[in-house]
C-alpha cells in the first residue's frame, strides 16, 4: 500500500512537470521519500 501510495505521487510528480499545473517536483521528492523510507506512523493503519 506504502508502494503504491509513493509510485502514485512519483506519476503524479511527473504529470505536474509535463503539465504546469501544478509544482510536480515536490511530488516527486514526496513520493521518492514515501518509497524509500519506513516512516512509523504508515505502520498505524
Amino acid at each position: 500500500m506504502r508502494k503504491l501510495c509513493g509510485i502514485s505521487l512519483l506519476l503524479l510528480g511527473i504529470v505536474g512537470i509535463i503539465l504546469p499545473i501544478l509544482p510536480g517536483w515536490i511530488f516527486i521528492f514526496a513520493g521518492w521519500a514515501l518509497l524509500k523510507s519506513t516512516p512509523k506512523a504508515m505502520y498505524a493503519y
